[in-house]
């Protein structure tokens, strides 16, 4: 018999070996459920932190640093179970912990009971475009269709809005947005029951009126503050049902929803800032070389708090630090938030902002330095948060460009 020949009939001989094995797994019985557990370090560690959906009430649920903006995607993994005899154990047991939920009871990792052993690992990620690739290799199929389904449900709900607020904002057109809005959502699957989101959304929506010091209702705020509204709004109905679905394509669905979200903030406070202040095009009076009226300068700090409302939505790298740092250059920082800043946005930028002579915007407004504002909104607001969306798309090498 020759060299292949022997190759050959070892190799079906393993297989036939291997088959026997698979087969005789599946022959033991599952006396119960699965046996969930978890390494201590990041029992301690990354569970500890938040998660990226408040509502989730799965241990298995993504969480972000809300410093540093990174991102651990949840994943199980099946555990090879020792076998000494009759007695199955883990290997190095006491550094695992059981997730105990309903009536699980606490079982002892050195004396198994014949049931299968998952463990959650929790991937570390740099930045949410990091963990929408890692959630592509497990889910591949799920990220191409769920990608193209929400550009059309955006698409369609910014359709809706740009529509409906076309005009003056009242209650009514609000109450139209609300019902419009939560029909794109059913349709996309994204919500089980139309009228409790339309409900949702629209409590949301009508609790942004407020007159400023001069009893006026004044448009360009209020659209400011309905869009981080409707964003949260939004943001909230879609998370309720993603966190549902089958577990890949929940994790998958749940960082492109918050993605998404993060952008349409990012690009409204810039689209904004652009209008009040003119980049690119004509803006408010005061900007251009005019002087003031009558109540301008309070109606210019009501537009900037609430741009700086949209830009407290970003929580994830590489987005959060970015606009942290335009937030504080539009209205200052609070000084018990001041260390925690630092760590968000750098030591380098965190020299320049915290600086005792930086004025933020709000500051330089209010003493009619208006020249002064416009160029620190584009060297803060407008630029970085330009290069960030255009830097942070999927398939990108960001460090290559």
């Amino acid at each position: 018999m020759g060299r292949g020949s022997e190759i050959e009939k070892a190799a079906q001989v393993y297989a036939a070996q291997r088959l026997e094995r698979d087969l005789e797994y599946r022959r033991l019985p599952k006396r119960g459920p699965v046996v969930r557990i978890v390494d201590r370090e990041t029992f301690e560690g990354a569970l500890n932190l938040p998660k990226l959906v408040s509502e989730d009430t799965q241990v298995a649920s993504v969480r972000y640093n809300p410093i540093s903006g990174e991102i651990h995607n949840p994943f199980w993994r099946e555990v090879k179970v020792q076998q000494d005899g009759q007695r199955r154990y883990l290997l190095s047991s006491a550094d695992f912990v059981q997730f105990l939920t309903g009536r699980e009871r606490k079982l002892d990792l050195e004396n198994l009971p014949e049931r299968p052993v998952r463990r959650l690992t929790m991937k570390q990620c740099p930045d949410i475009e990091t963990a929408i690739r890692q959630a592509y290799h497990v889910e591949q199929r799920y990220l191409g269709e769920e990608t193209e389904q929400l550009d059309v449900i955006w698409g369609q709900i910014n359709g809706v809005w740009n529509a409906v607020l076309e005009g003056q904002v009242n209650r009514a057109n609000l109450e139209e947005l609300s019902i419009q809005t939560a029909g794109v959502l059913d349709e996309a699957g994204l919500i089980r029951a139309r009228k409790t989101a339309k409900i949702n959304i629209s409590r949301r929506l009508i609790g942004v009126f407020q007159k400023d010091s001069l009893a006026r209702l004044n448009p360009l705020v209020q659209r400011i503050k309905l869009r981080s509204a409707f964003l949260d709004a939004v943001g909230l109905e879609a998370f309720s049902v993603l966190v549902r679905r089958k577990f890949a394509g929940r994790v998958a669905g749940v960082l492109l929803m918050e993605r998404e979200i993060t952008r349409q903030a990012l690009c409204d406070a810039n689209e904004t800032v652009g209008t009040i202040i003119g980049f690119g095009k004509r803006g408010a009076f005061v900007f251009e070389g005019g002087n003031p009226q009558e109540g301008e300068t309070e109606g210019l700090k009501l537009a900037l708090k609430g741009i700086v409302r949209l830009l407290t939505r970003p929580r994830v790298a590489p987005y959060l630090p970015v606009a942290r740092a335009a937030g504080i250059a539009l209205w200052g920082c609070r000084p018990d938030y001041v260390e925690a800043n630092r760590q968000i946005i750098g030591e380098e930028t965190a020299k320049v902002v915290f600086d005792p002579e930086f004025i933020c915007a709000r500051d330089l407004i209010r003493q009619k330095r208006f020249n002064e504002a416009k160029a620190l909104a584009q060297t803060w607001v407008n630029r970085p948060i330009v290069k960030v969306l255009n830097q942070s798309v999927i398939g990108i090498d960001v460090q290559s460009l």
